[in-house]
Parts: C-alpha cells; structure tokens; sequence
C-alpha cells in the first residue's frame, strides 16, 4: 500500500511530510491517504479541535481513540502464515516512545494511521476505510459499506478526488 513519500509543496499537510512518510512506512499505508486526512480533518492545523465531536488535532481523533490505539497493536504486514509484523501508536518507527499530548503532531499523526490500518484491516477498501475514519467502523459493518450520510459520502468523495490525487502526483 505505501506508494513511497511525498515532497512538499502539494498542500497543507507539507509541513509534516516527515513524520507522514515515517508513519506511512511504520504501518504500511499509502502516505497520500494520511495526507488526504489531514488536508480534510484539520488543514494542516495541529490544534484543531471539533467542539461538538471532541476531536481533536491534525487528524481529528477522538480523545477514546486516541488512547485506544496507543495502547492495542495492530498487525501492520503478514506474510504466510507467520503471526504478522505489529505496531502501536506508543512508539514511533525507531521505537522512541510519543506523546500522550493528542495535539502532538508526531502522535496524533501516528495514532490517525494506526486507525486506518485498523480500518485498513477490517475493509481492504479505501472507501470504506475512509467511512469507518469518519463514521466509526461500527457504521460502516452496519450498513456493510459506505453508509447512506451524506457527509460521510462527500467527506470521503473529497478525501479520494482531491486530496489524495493531488498528494499522489506531487
């Protein structure tokens, strides 16, 4: 999934690529799909914050969230029959630890990835990834795919069409 790593000068996540690309190798997901994110999410605004939802930061997690993915692994990569490669969002690709702080750009953009692969791993479907990031997976396994909100359909219309195109042929 990981399509390589971004270069700057395609939006308002450019001033985080590093931390993106690291995270995007750690758990082997497209970098342009975290991007993509943060580009909706935030703008590229470590301290957004979502008043009515309580998310909070880059990618907009959810305080319960947060605290749920820097503590449960989640596998990353598997070959075979082997057991699979896992990671959490406590520690960073080097295995430094991060930040409990949610507006800590390094953490939250790890705790945001952690929770697409999560999604990745349940729906193996971009689309469904994104609805579950938005809608919570709970929603998404209800309705067996994208659910019929149009905001969950348009957040993830811009995320696909714009966003990640523009950060893919940057």
């Amino acid at each position: 999934n990981n399509a390589g790593t971004l270069k700057a000068g395609c939006g308002s996540a450019d001033p985080y690529l590093e931390i993106i690309n690291e995270a995007a190798a750690q758990y082997n997901i497209d970098a342009a799909w975290i991007a993509g994110v943060i580009e909706q999410e935030s703008h590229g605004d470590a301290t957004a914050r979502n008043e009515e939802s309580q998310a909070k930061g880059l990618m907009q997690l959810l305080p319960g969230t947060f605290a749920e993915v820097r503590s449960n692994p989640v596998i990353v990569s598997r070959t075979g029959d082997s057991p699979g490669r896992t990671a959490t969002a406590a520690k960073d690709r080097l295995g430094q630890e991060l930040s409990g702080d949610i507006f800590d750009p390094t953490a939250n953009i790890y705790a945001g990835t952690h929770y697409l692969r999560q999604n990745y791993n349940a729906y193996s479907n971009l689309k469904f990834v994104l609805a579950a990031y938005n809608a919570g997976p709970g929603t998404v396994s209800y309705y067996h795919g994208l659910p019929p909100f149009s905001q969950t359909q348009e957040y993830v219309k811009k995320i696909t069409q714009e966003h990640i195109p523009k950060y893919q042929k940057c």
